[in-house]
């Protein structure tokens, strides 16, 4: 008899641990903690309560929860249970929740006391989720099944399921900074392989600790918790992100890990009480999701004293990692392709560029998405099939390869301006703008206008006690970028619009401007 062979997949890796690993402590959450044994166990149960109500493979769960122990048990036990995971954005309006509920087919939904309320008001509308199959975590509440009772009553038992390595892990909606979000399917296999790839790049081991203060349903800090427990090794979570609190939690749980947006960094190194917290333990720390400029490099060198990272990626599966041994001579670049991956500068023909032409990233990985939920034809239109038939995925960033091979981003393909039909790369203008000394962060957006079509405008944030004028920010910028990319118009603000995960919301920095009556900046 022919046996199929399957390598061991995430819930199986997880029952593993439980055995092998008992006593080890997997998660903290404040004072909370769960060992292996008593992690597994408790999916073993979320999964037992799925499959009673008739929900496992090829059915999806919606969670709505903000970080907390119960949040970590809920989307690790929906994945052992087969059925899809659907982590849904707190920030999203609504409308936007019930679509995504709805578009995902989620036969249940999780979340914690504060979201219900956002619940309660699309309930009657959501078309797959009988009120029987509502979950509140926390206190009890009417018309809702309390989450910890729910779970009491469940078998600690292995449920036994048999999930195939090509079928649904989760769905995870698009940050949406550029346009409607869209449901990115991952199979088991794909998550496998990215928790593969990135434990060999960042040197995770069983004896690992992460720590982590994004919400849950981030690509980013789901991934810190697929890959916490892959290892054997422990998450430490915060509810939110605070930068004393974070390095409090870095001292006292002597974490090795951390992986955390841009923003964030520059909080914990500019505190006034960095310098009082000990965080010799930090091995290697990664900046993700958005760019990270080169002064802030410099800082988390000069100040963290461990292994500094960078890596560029899309929740679609394809990513690139810059490494301590390189960060510093080529500290304007995001890196190579692991080892297996591969990418491509291509013109707007699909023709591959020479070293040093800007044109679309293209990536290859075994790691790639399913494809978009419900939307065959975006999906399609997401990847690009060479001359050997091999798919690669179009990441809509704009980039060039230098004479190495490291990759430089240079745009969003989306945020690009083009000014007197000439192009316009942002980023271009920002890495000069922040060399400014007063000068903390800067975002620059295309606007309409009459004569060129589009002209750059930017939005400034100043430093602590600047005194400097937008005009003349606005002047010091020009006198320095090409004569096409001088900007039109400079605002100081306090802060700019930012998504959870802290990607800057240029869309929103537009908006104003795309009104009637506005378009002449």
């Amino acid at each position: 008899m022919e046996v199929e062979r399957i390598e061991p997949l995430l819930p199986e890796i997880v029952e593993l641990h439980g055995r092998w690993r008992a006593n080890k402590v997997a998660l903290i959450f404040e004072d909370e903690r769960l060992t292996y044994s008593e992690l597994n166990r408790k999916l073993n149960q979320v999964a037992n309560g799925l499959k009673a109500v008739g929900i496992g493979k090829g059915g999806s769960v919606a969670v709505l929860m903000k970080n907390e122990m119960a949040t970590m048990i809920v989307m690790l036990g929906v994945i052992k249970s087969g059925a899809a995971m659907v982590p849904l954005n707190l920030s999203i309006g609504d409308d936007t929740l019930e679509t995504q509920i709805n578009d995902s087919g989620c036969l249940a939904v999780f979340a914690t006391t504060e979201e219900t309320k956002r619940i309660e008001k699309v309930r009657d509308r959501l078309i797959n989720v009988p009120p029987s199959n509502l979950f509140v975590a926390g206190a009890a509440l009417e018309g809702w099944n309390r989450f910890e009772t729910w779970l009491d009553e469940q078998s600690e038992e292995n449920p036994k399921i048999e999930i195939q390595p090509d079928e649904v892990m989760n769905i995870i909606y698009s940050s949406g900074t550029t346009g409607v979000p869209k449901g990115i399917t991952h199979s088991h296999k794909d998550r496998i392989n990215t928790i593969y790839d990135l434990s060999i790049q960042m040197g995770f081991r069983s004896d690992s600790v992460f720590a982590s203060a994004i919400g849950l349903y981030s690509n980013i800090s789901y991934l810190c918790l697929l890959i916490a427990v892959f290892q054997g090794g422990t998450l430490v979570l915060a509810e939110k992100f605070d930068a004393k609190m974070m390095l409090a939690a870095l001292a006292r749980h002597r974490c090795t890990h951390l992986f955390m947006v841009p923003l964030t960094y520059q909080m914990i190194l500019e505190h006034p009480d960095f310098a009082d917290y000990d965080l010799s333990s930090l091995d290697t720390v990664c900046s993700v999701g958005s760019p990270l400029f080169r002064n802030l490099k410099d800082q988390m060198l000069n100040l963290l004293k461990c292994n500094v990272t960078e890596l560029y990626g899309l929740t679609e599966g394809f990513f690139t990692f810059l490494n301590s041994k390189d960060i510093r001579k080529k500290i304007g670049s995001v890196g190579l392709p692991p080892p297996g991956y591969d990418l491509r500068i291509l013109d707007e023909d699909r023709k591959e560029l020479p070293i040093g032409s800007q044109g679309e990233i293209v990536g290859r990985s075994r790691n790639l998405m399913v494809g978009y939920h419900n939307l065959p034809e975006t999906t399609e239109k997401a990847f690009y099939v060479d001359e050997m038939g091999r798919q690669w995925l179009c990441t809509g960033d704009i980039g060039k390869l230098d004479e190495d091979g490291f990759l430089y981003i240079t745009d969003r393909k989306k945020d690009m301006i083009i000014s007197g039909g000439q192009n316009i790369f942002p980023t271009d203008i920002e890495a000069v703008a922040v060399r400014h000394p007063q000068i903390s962060e800067i975002a620059v957006v295309g606007v309409p206008h009459e004569k060129w079509g589009e002209t750059p405008i930017a939005f400034v944030v100043p430093a602590k006690d600047a005194d400097t004028t937008e005009l003349d920010f606005q002047q010091w910028i020009n006198e320095r970028v090409g004569k096409r990319q001088r900007i039109n118009q400079l605002k100081i603000v306090e802060s700019l619009p930012r998504n959870p995960t802290g990607k800057i919301l240029k869309r929103e920095l537009q908006k104003p401007y795309l009104e009637p009556g506005l378009s002449d900046c």
